[in-house]
């Protein structure tokens, strides 16, 4: 690959953030268990929760995919 150009660089980084398809479709199953998973801890407070959700539903949104 070539990393003279934005384009090869990007296309870089990208690869290597992302990973392949493999990668990329494992990650997202894990994100997906993870989500529907999800359960509120008995000493956890609204904001914890929130947060865990929302960095969930990031991660997902950053692989190229929507939770609805």
């Amino acid at each position: 690959m070539e990393l003279n150009t934005a384009k090869g660089i990007w296309d870089m980084i990208t690869q290597i953030y992302e990973g392949d398809t493999k990668v990329k479709n494992a990650k997202l199953q894990t994100l997906r268990i993870q989500y529907e998973t999800l359960r509120m801890h008995n000493d956890e407070s609204i904001t914890s929760l929130f947060l865990r959700v929302d960095e969930i539903v990031n991660s997902v949104r950053n692989l190229g995919e929507e939770i609805k």
